[in-house]
Formats: C-alpha cells, sequence, structure tokens
C-alpha cells in the first residue's frame, strides 16, 4: 500500500510538473516562438482532421511538373482539370503535353493550360496502357496493339514499331514534394497549439477533457490536504 501510495504521489508530481511546465511555455509563447514551429505527423494531422493527400502519379513535362491527385489533374501544384480517370503516361509534343488515360488523351500548353480533351469520337483508339514517342510522333500502347498519329492527332494507324521512347512516370525530389505538401496540407499544427490542446486534454477522445479536469482537481485537493496538515502541525 505504500508503495501504490508513492508511486501516486510520483505521478501526480510529474503531471503537475508537466502541466506547471506548459503553462509557462504558453504564457512565453510569442518569446519563444512556438506559433513559429509547426508539426506535420501523420496522426496528429489526422487527429486535427487535415486532409492527407497521395500522388497518384506524375510526369515531368518541360518545365512541367504533371501529377495526379483523387481525380485531379495538377500542374506545378495548379489544379488544370478535374474528374480525370487514371494517367497512364504523358509525352511532350513540341510546345504541348500529352497526358494519356485509357479511354482519352489531354492537351495542355507549355505553361500547364488545359487545351483539349480527346476521345472516341476523335478517333482516339480505346483501352490505352502507355504513350511515347517515335521520331517526334505520337504512338499509344493499347490492348490490341500499337498506333501512330500526326502532330494533329487526328489520325492513327496500327503499326509494330520498335525503338518507341515510352513515357516514365517522374520520381519526385523531396523539394517538388513539399511544395505539393505545402500546397494541401499547409504549415501542419504550430507547437503553440499543440501545448494549448495538450494542456486542456484535447488531444485524446472526448474523455481526455475530463481527464484533465481531474487532474487538476487532485492536484488541488492534495494542495489543499497538505496546507490543512501544515496548520494543524503549528504551535
Amino acid at each position: 500500500m505504500l508503495y501504490l501510495k508513492l508511486f501516486v504521489s510520483l505521478l501526480l508530481s510529474l503531471l503537475f510538473i508537466s502541466w506547471a511546465s506548459i503553462a509557462l511555455m504558453l504564457n512565453h509563447a510569442e518569446r519563444l516562438g512556438l506559433d513559429d514551429l509547426s508539426l506535420t505527423g501523420k496522426r496528429l494531422m489526422q487527429h486535427y482532421q487535415i486532409a492527407e493527400f497521395e500522388i497518384d502519379r506524375a510526369y515531368l513535362l518541360g518545365r512541367k511538373v504533371i501529377a495526379q491527385i483523387d481525380h485531379v489533374i495538377y500542374a506545378d501544384t495548379q489544379a488544370v482539370i478535374s474528374e480525370v480517370r487514371p494517367l497512364v503516361g504523358g509525352v511532350m509534343m513540341d510546345e504541348v503535353m500529352v497526358l494519356a488515360t485509357d479511354d482519352s488523351l489531354i492537351l495542355l500548353t507549355a505553361e500547364g493550360d488545359f487545351l483539349a480533351r480527346l476521345g472516341a469520337a476523335d478517333r482516339v483508339p480505346p483501352e490505352i496502357q502507355n504513350i511515347g514517342l517515335a521520331y517526334g510522333e505520337p504512338v499509344l500502347q493499347t490492348r490490341s496493339g500499337m498506333w501512330r498519329s500526326n502532330f494533329l492527332l487526328d489520325d492513327w494507324e496500327k503499326i509494330d514499331l520498335a525503338g518507341v521512347s515510352w513515357s516514365q512516370t517522374y520520381a519526385m525530389p523531396d523539394s517538388v514534394y513539399e511544395e505539393y505538401r505545402l500546397y494541401f496540407v499547409g504549415q501542419g499544427i504550430s507547437l503553440r497549439q499543440l501545448l494549448s490542446d495538450l494542456q486542456r486534454g484535447r488531444l485524446t477522445v472526448w474523455l481526455g477533457v475530463w481527464f484533465a479536469d481531474l487532474l487538476w482537481l487532485l492536484m488541488t485537493v492534495l494542495a489543499l490536504l497538505s496546507l490543512w496538515r501544515w496548520s494543524l502541525n503549528r504551535p
């Protein structure tokens, strides 16, 4: 029983020191620059219901990084077109980007602006698996074979051709990924907000608030008991 009392006393003392330290830090938050420090941990972002994002595919075309996130096409974090089926490839043809899905071709300018979307009505072959270039002309790999067109993309012929330069996905460097992360997630959770919520017990489920209140109540009771004992022992 004695060990239990010692354990409880030690635990409450540590909690009191922690809570007091957090309170002191929050009182001097501006001097300490707590608003300038941020955290972006996955579980922390989920707790604050800040949406996570995942880049499905990316291609480096010209000077632009073309990425697809949740059926939306982005050119350097700028949304270009939505409701797009999964990309299967992308190539740069002169000053035009040609992106391929399984059933259409999406044309963008070299600056990433939308030009047009070509599909079955424009005689684009179906079931596209990849897109590439052969001698500067676009080539599609489909389930039924390879198809080549001119630069106008209005006349496709079935071919059997070697030496096609097929599009490859882009391994996005950390610096570019950081731009996308800041665009979708922002700077994250400031240390000041985190400490404030921790002090108020708001980093757990709703019981966390009551748990924090209970701890403060226990600390208050212990302080009052100490004062009471001190008053009894006074000469």
